[in-house]
């Protein structure tokens, strides 16, 4: 497994952002609503380019993830491959 996050003093697995949105039920255009609303413009489109990890979230954007998320999706998540697993396993 890849690296753990520490979430308020508690290590943790890595979620990606593909895990976060099923466990919750938000659609990405939920989900790109959240984070325009915190802030942070952003598109569904945009979205699920980080669901599938054909792309990876600017440094601002992870920090967006990151509040909107409750701390459950963190820049470690994104930067050890969660994405990019996510997307390989989208691909099969």
């Amino acid at each position: 497994m890849g690296l753990t996050n520490t979430r308020n003093g508690v290590q943790s697995a890595p979620m990606n952002l593909r895990t976060f949105l099923r466990e919750s039920k938000q659609s990405t255009a939920e989900f790109a609503a959240a984070l325009t609303a915190a802030g942070f413009p952003a598109s569904p489109g945009g979205v699920r380019k980080w669901v599938t990890g054909e792309r990876v979230p600017r440094p601002d954007a992870m920090r967006a993830i990151q509040r909107v998320t409750h701390e459950k999706v963190c820049p470690p998540d994104f930067i050890n491959g969660s994405s990019q697993e996510a997307g390989r396993e989208a691909a099969a």
